[in-house]
């Protein structure tokens, strides 16, 4: 059986030369570089929207736009986009994650099945079906029972789903952090108006 399976040509990461990590996690140099391609790109069009349309809504989005708001709408879009960028290349991941299932072993001996997948996937460890089948037919070649090879398996199992779920720390770390900088952002927004009616108090009595 030829090679059909090769993981650094279907994983975004590994084709632009970079370190992939596991199954749909998403590695941080990645993510950044796609989320800031499309922030310049948000922030592109939006300009060509601005020249034509000086309305709130855009303004906001701008350094000093509404209500003199300071730098932290750049920062809340770039966490945005970096949070649009993690899910774009999660998708990607797992539609190859699902892809591998479509692969067909010949039957035989585990020995036999185990050099069949190896041929047919470059890294079967790095596709979260074939690292278990490889897992469990090696387990089968040591000559592990079925009652302590799926103890084993479940373990297994219980491993990857905990990874797997810490993948999205950063993606709720960042859904935390956008609202809040985007309060700081309107009390920032607030002083600045309390302080320009302050001035303006000044200048009154002043003249008084």
């Amino acid at each position: 059986m030829s090679m059909e399976w090769k993981f650094a040509l279907l994983d975004p990461e590994e084709r632009l030369g970079l370190s992939a990590a596991k199954f749909t996690g998403v590695g941080n140099v990645a993510s950044l570089t796609l989320g800031v391609l499309l922030c310049a790109l948000f922030y592109g069009l939006l300009t060509l929207v601005r020249l034509r349309w000086h309305t709130p809504a855009v303004e906001m989005f701008f350094h000093g736009g509404a209500a003199q708001r300071s730098v932290i709408p750049y920062l809340t879009v770039l966490l945005s986009m970096w949070c649009l960028a993690i899910l774009l290349l999660k998708r990607r991941k797992l539609r190859i994650q699902r892809a591998i299932f479509a692969l067909e072993l010949p039957g035989g001996l585990p020995a036999e099945r185990l050099a069949a997948l190896r041929a047919a996937v470059d890294a079967p460890e790095e596709f979260l079906a074939t690292r278990r089948l490889q897992y469990d037919l090696q387990l089968q070649i040591d000559g592990i029972d079925r009652a302590d090879r799926a103890e084993m398996l479940e373990i297994a199992a219980g491993n990857d789903e905990k990874y797997l779920e810490s993948t999205f720390t950063q993606l709720r770390g960042f859904i935390w952090a956008i609202p809040v900088l985007g309060f700081i952002g309107t009390v920032v927004g607030l002083a600045r108006a309390v302080g320009g009616f302050g001035l303006v108090l000044t200048g009154e009595g002043g003249q008084l």
